[in-house]
């Protein structure tokens, strides 16, 4: 993506008036030095006040509602939906708000927001977390956004997170779910090692969530498909190529075909919530008002059904999505 340029939505500065040369006259004989000299002097106040404005009035400050805001996202459709509320939302608080077409990987775009090209990067508290603290072992919601802030540099700041929530979860068929006797992690235990898993490749990664599940909860998977499409991976899992899919939470698949989902009360897996991560610098407080009112109102609910409007035979662009859930929630009345 092409960085913002910081200075291209200010105002361009006005060039002063040029007087028109005055021609030169002879003076009357009845104009005494006197009276030339508080013309001119009367000529150069009101010039003056022309220039600086009436004494006693200041000039009014530059209205923050009218500068520009570049948010970026991940290329995925559920980051592209939520990237367009939150700038709808800037929108209808009166700034000019736009989502970078590219945000590129995401250590291009948050590079861009930590030097104020990117003013909002609309991501998931989880991924953040790894990116700036490779270490941190936080899952659960409260405690990954606890972590992430510590580990921000300066220049950032993490708002609050949405409800909304695509951290994975590990789903199999409602006939598997019965004859294994699977509804939780907790119940995977000795049955992991007759199993196939599929998932994306990173769930697979070192210190990451399959290795974790070994060493936690002693399940090793009798084999591991890795798989970067999530049609891929649901369609193993309906064939029985996979008894066990790895799929985020808010994928609307996950109903659509009856999945179970193993519960994890413990929040084993990162929780991945959407959040707005801006510049510490560029976004005013009414800017921030407007974000937080999004991130009040979206859930995870309604992110599997923003979700789904992209689906079907009649898809809607993450744009239009996110105009519906805006109008819905009572934006731009």
């Amino acid at each position: 993506m092409t960085p913002l340029n910081a200075a291209a939505g200010r105002a361009g500065r006005r060039r002063p008036s040029e007087l028109p040369p005055t021609r030169a006259r002879r003076p009357r004989a009845s104009r005494t030095r006197a009276g030339a000299l508080l013309l001119a002097g009367s000529l150069a106040g009101a010039l003056a006040l022309a220039g600086c404005g009436v004494a006693g009035e200041p000039e009014p400050a530059p209205s923050t509602v009218a500068t520009p805001l570049t948010l970026a996202a991940p290329e995925s459709t559920e980051a592209r939906i939520a990237a367009h509320v939150y700038a709808g939302a800037l929108r209808d608080a009166g700034f000019k708000a736009a989502v970078a077409v590219e945000s590129g990987e995401r250590d291009a775009y948050l590079a861009e927001v930590e030097g104020g090209d990117v003013d909002v990067v609309v991501d998931y508290t989880g991924s953040l977390l790894t990116r700036y603290d490779g270490a941190a072992e936080a899952t659960d919601p409260g405690d990954v956004a606890a972590a992430l802030r510590e580990a921000l540099p300066e220049s950032t700041e993490l708002l609050d997170p949405a409800e909304a929530d695509r951290s994975p979860v590990l789903v199999t068929t409602r006939a598997r779910s019965v004859s294994a006797e699977l509804g939780a992690l907790s119940d995977l235990g000795e049955a992991c090692s007759e199993l196939t898993f599929a998932g994306p490749p990173e769930f697979a990664a070192e210190d990451q969530d399959l290795p974790r599940l070994a060493e936690e909860l002693a399940c090793t998977p009798k084999t591991y498909a890795a798989k970067g499409d999530p049609a891929e991976i649901l369609s193993a899992l309906l064939t029985d190529a996979a008894q066990i899919a790895v799929l985020p939470r808010t994928d609307p698949e996950i109903a659509r075909n009856g999945l179970v989902v193993l519960d994890d009360p413990r929040h084993f897996f990162r929780a991945q919530q959407i959040a707005p991560l801006v510049h510490a610098d560029t976004v005013p407080d009414e800017a921030r008002e407007a974000l937080g009112r999004v991130s009040e109102e979206l859930t995870t609910e309604e992110m599997l059904r923003l979700n789904g409007q992209t689906l079907g035979d009649a898809p809607l662009t993450p744009r239009q999505a996110a105009e519906i859930w805006l109008a819905e929630h009572g934006f731009g009345s």
